[in-house]
């Protein structure tokens, strides 16, 4: 493809400010690629197929702009799946996708590879949403104006546009394509090459970027386990969950005396024994909900600090899980960092902001940690929780 720069735009097609685009790029002869929103496509697919016919490339944007970080995983593939069915009417296979907002969550690149899509970033940003002048968003983007350079752009107004039109958008054209040719840079479209491989492109990252697998270590051979519901514990197991909380939590560590539990009453304890004394405790919580969904939670995990770093941890996780499957668990919910990285190897995903919630002292709360598997899909509604301090 030889020296160039790919002038993006996100968030159309638009039948006022994506037709003008078209028409300053065709003036100057320059190609671009084009990351389209699906509704956007459904209603002007005219203008689309002028793109096509124009040279230009038209890549995935979403059916709808909801950032991955604010939605379930099941609510952004059938967002990205309805994308692509409206481009594979038109006859469009796309081979790109430019997540909304560029925000990636945990399972982003998953959902990619599944679709065979490739994840497409940007190295420019002259963040034309915010109605700089043209002088500005130049001088913003001027110094990663380099071979194979991604300037991302905009067709129409997305969510949290500060302007109220996309003239500066086309008036930058002009200058933007002058200041690439100085330089010994064509603009041309992404292509299906390898121009994206390797470079630093910004994708925003979810809270976890470790993408390398999760390996649990085999528990320690020393260490049984076992699932005691609550109405079977004997006062010895309790005293015992007692003083290892008691020696582990610190000062909270007195909030569990007598009974073993704080907030919510467990329903199973899953317990880890070296000889008798109990090294790991995990405790299996039902949690209300409106509207009503059979949910279960993961409450105090604790290991014995002489018994960490030898797979207890996960191993008991291991065993609130199953348990709450056998409960007949809907959604099994887990406020953890710790074992964030082995839960989400085991199919849990980060809760968005607020699809969970409780009230306290006059306030909505949610978790910031948060993290959630289903038996089938998540719940289509946001849900209220009885209690979320577990």
């Amino acid at each position: 493809m030889g020296r160039a720069v790919h002038l993006t735009f996100d968030d159309g097609p638009d039948e006022l400010w994506t037709a003008r685009i078209l028409r300053e790029l065709d003036r100057l002869n320059a190609r671009a690629t084009f990351f389209v929103v699906g509704e956007r496509v459904a209603a002007h697919p005219g203008l689309v197929a002028r793109m096509c016919d124009a040279g230009h490339q038209i890549e995935a944007h979403c059916m709808r702009h909801v950032l991955h970080s604010n939605c379930w995983r099941a609510t952004a593939e059938a967002d990205i799946d309805a994308c692509l069915r409206e481009l594979s009417k038109l006859g469009i296979e796309a081979g790109h996708w430019r997540p909304p907002g560029g925000g990636l969550a945990v399972w982003t690149a998953d959902v990619a590879a599944a679709r065979g899509l490739r994840l497409a970033g940007w190295s420019a940003d002259p963040a034309d949403w915010r109605g700089d002048g043209v002088a500005t968003m130049i001088e913003r983007v001027s110094p990663a104006i380099e071979d194979g350079a991604v300037i991302v752009m905009h067709d129409s107004l997305g969510p949290g546009a500060l302007r109220g039109d996309c003239a500066s958008t086309v008036e930058l054209i002009e200058p933007l394509v002058a200041l690439s040719r100085e330089r010994g840079f064509e603009p041309n479209v992404l292509g299906r090459g390898s121009s994206l491989q390797g470079r630093g492109f910004t994708l925003f990252s979810p809270r976890s970027t470790d993408r390398s697998p999760y390996r649990p270590r085999p528990p320690r051979a020393d260490v049984r386990f076992e699932v005691i519901p609550e109405t079977e514990l004997v006062d010895a197991d309790r005293a015992g969950i007692v003083s290892l909380i008691a020696a582990e939590f610190g000062l909270r560590g007195a909030e569990y005396a007598g009974r073993g539990w704080r907030t919510l009453e467990p329903v199973s304890r899953v317990v880890g024994r070296a000889g008798e004394a109990i090294v790991a405790h995990a405790a299996v919580v039902r949690l209300e909900s409106d509207p009503p969904m059979p949910i279960y939670g993961l409450a105090d995990a604790v290991v014995a600090t002489a018994y960490r770093g030898g797979g207890i941890g996960g191993e008991i996780t291991a065993g609130v899980v199953e348990e709450s499957w056998r409960l007949g668990a809907e959604m099994i919910l887990v406020a953890s960092v710790d074992l964030e990285r082995a839960l989400i190897s085991s199919g849990f995903e980060p809760v968005p902001r607020f699809a969970c919630y409780y009230e306290r002292d006059a306030a909505c709360r949610c978790h910031p940690n948060w993290l959630a598997a289903f038996r089938a899909r998540p719940p289509a509604t946001r849900l209220r929780l009885a209690e979320g301090d577990f």
